[in-house]
């Protein structure tokens, strides 16, 4: 039998004596996906020895010494979890602890020590409890299957920075003379570098509903530490609704007042004590919806809105709640959200259509006809896609509010796909295959003209169009060096060159790239050792990292805000969708149903304009 190395030292056969350490609280909300906190601000401070400078999202740090540990997400869920379970001190100065431990095959934990203390002894109760009770529960999973031994030699460090009252004290540094073949990973914890956020409860039924939909869409946003009430939602709150005259109309925009007194009976102290930052009233008046947001450490609302909300049973109601979530992050943080969003996506040869939340699941293309390749236009209020049409693949453009659809023009001729919208909406390109090869061309769907070759593949496939957010550029893949790659050119299809480097006879075929909307990365997959995975390309520098490696991981779509990616995996026995947040690395699932395949992500859904009598 092959023999496998295991990272010194070796552990112990008996069983780890048990712990006197209590056990951590139990995390602020039930959350069963990997999560870590995104700071506001980038730290001005130094940083400490062996760590790399701060950009300003990394609240939790993760590196190795010593090994080779090619699985990042598996380090990301070890800081994850046992952030979820760790409470945030709350001395003013800087402490720092370091614990050692073994992760088995099976993701069990054992040989839990101190190697550094802080000299707090909460502090380290809580560092220690909160891997403690990671462990317990299997929290980190078993090992990669890539990796060789059956065991993990890890050290974990905690350490807090305040920035109140002048700069921290600058921490030693580590000793890490110990580590052969482990891993070393931790948090660095900087206070309010996530703002904590509060949705007060509401007797209503509807408002209860309304409720849960928010604070989902502000959970995942992931620009907020959710606050949940002690006791759950059995605390006593009062907050009055703000005051609003009832709506005019129902295609009217919210109403919103800025500013204003406390509302009376809004406990201010008591949710600055929970964290709080921000705490979130509803009410309800007529056909409306009224939304207070206050500012805890100010004591008063810092906005208002009023929105007509349809009935419960109404198909507008999710998207009219999702909308307000957005104007509540608006609000707290002056940024744009993505609650009031879809995605579209293939499953069983037909299109679907989903909201950024996992609900509303619908199908959106014709039953009699096997559809792919759906793309959305810049406006969020039409789509295209391919349906297959006796061999050939014919392109419609669909209207989202209507359902209404029409061919493209010159289209359905040949094998045409993967259709992409000129941010404008007046051009389409796509991908046309013939006997001579596949290329990509673009139609002016303005007018229903006008039919332009891009490429010209001269024994080699080019494919996969996708625009840059200015419509300058479009990236798109091609084999003319071999294996395919991402190659990028001017819209007209002049100055065609490689766009993400590789390394010829060693990088993998690369597939699918999706432009951010702001301009400034290209998301797409590449083959690494047999099995697809996600990859993000810096624009400006050109530099490519690699963002998963835990399963099978492809057709990436970026979300509105830049920040949020969701494509298609196998990390859980099958294909189906996740999100993850590019600067946290959270993901979660959000269709737990098998075979789906190239989603496309919706701008922000732009409410319907008013209909005339």
């Amino acid at each position: 039998a092959e023999e496998k190395p295991a990272p010194p030292p070796v552990p112990s056969k008996q069983p780890p004596p048990k712990s006197t350490v209590s056990k951590a609280a139990p995390p602020k909300a039930p959350d069963n996906v990997p999560r870590e906190a995104a700071p506001r601000t980038t730290p001005k401070t130094a940083p400490l020895p062996g760590e790399a400078p701060s950009t300003g999202s990394d609240v939790a740090t993760v590196s190795t010494e010593g090994v080779a540990f090619p699985f990042p997400e598996y380090l990301q869920n070890i800081v994850a979890q046992v952030l979820r379970r760790w409470q945030r001190p709350l001395q003013s100065t800087p402490l720092e602890a370091e614990v050692s431990f073994f992760i088995h095959r099976d993701g069990s934990v054992s040989d839990l020590q101190f190697i550094k203390r802080s000299g707090n002894f909460t502090f380290d109760l809580e560092a220690q409890g909160a891997i403690e009770e990671a462990g317990r529960f299997g929290a980190f999973g078993p090992l990669p299957d890539g990796w060789p031994a059956d065991i993990l030699f890890v050290r974990f460090y905690a350490i807090t920075l305040f920035l109140s009252g002048g700069p921290p004290a600058r921490l030693s540094a580590q000793d890490t003379s110990a580590i052969d073949r482990g891993v070393r990973v931790g948090i660095i914890y900087r206070p309010g570098v996530r703002p904590g956020l509060v949705v007060l409860p509401a007797k209503n039924p509807i408002l209860d509903s309304v409720r849960t939909i928010i604070a989902r869409d502000l959970d995942y946003s992931d620009r907020f530490e959710l606050i949940t009430l002690p006791g759950g939602d059995s605390l006593h709150v009062s907050a009055a609704a703000p005051a609003a005259p009832r709506s005019s109309g129902r295609s009217a925009s919210p109403s919103e007042r800025q500013g204003g007194p406390a509302s009376p009976g809004l406990n201010y102290p008591l949710y600055q004590a929970l964290g709080a930052d921000f705490a979130v009233a509803l009410g309800v008046m007529a056909d409306s919806a009224l939304v207070s947001v206050h500012d805890v450490a100010a004591a008063g609302v810092r906005r208002e809105y009023r929105a007509w909300l349809p009935p419960l049973k109404d198909p507008r109601f999710r998207l009219a709640v999702h909308r307000l979530s957005d104007r509540i992050l608006e609000a707290t943080l002056g940024l744009p959200g993505i609650a009031a969003t879809r995605i579209l996506f293939v499953m069983d040869g037909k299109v679907d259509m989903i909201d950024q939340d996992g609900a509303d699941k619908k199908l959106v293309s014709s039953t009699d006809h096997q559809a792919m390749s759906p793309a959305w236009g810049s406006d969020g209020r039409r789509f295209a896609y391919m349906e297959f049409w006796a061999g050939r693949g014919q392109l419609f453009v669909q209207d989202l509010a209507t359902g209404k659809r029409g061919a493209v023009a010159t289209t359905g001729h040949a094998l045409d796909f993967t259709p992409a919208f000129s941010p404008d909406g007046k051009t389409l390109a796509f991908s046309r295959a013939t006997d001579e090869g596949t290329d990509v061309y673009t139609v002016n769907i303005k007018d229903n003209c006008c039919l332009q070759r891009l490429t010209v593949g001269r024994f080699s496939d080019n494919l996969s169009p996708a625009y840059s957010p200015d419509g300058q550029r479009i990236a798109f893949v091609s084999t003319r060096a071999g294996s395919p790659q991402i190659y990028v050119m001017a819209a007209d299809g002049t100055d065609q060159q490689l766009f993400a480097p590789f390394d010829y006879g060693a990088t993998g075929a690369s597939f699918a790239p999706d432009w951010s909307p702001d301009g400034q990365s290209v998301a797409f997959h590449r083959d690494v050792g047999g099995t697809y995975q996600v990859f993000v390309l810096d624009v400006r520098t050109r530099v490519v990292r690699q963002l998963t490696s835990v399963g099978r991981n492809e057709d990436p779509t970026w979300a509105p805000d830049s920040r949020h990616l969701c494509f298609v995996s196998d990390r859980a026995g099958y294909r189906q969708l996740w999100i993850v947040d590019v600067e946290t690395g959270r993901i979660r699932s959000l269709l737990p149903q098998s075979g789906a395949r190239l989603p496309a992500w919706s701008p922000r859904i732009p409410e319907a304009p008013a209909s005339n009598p």
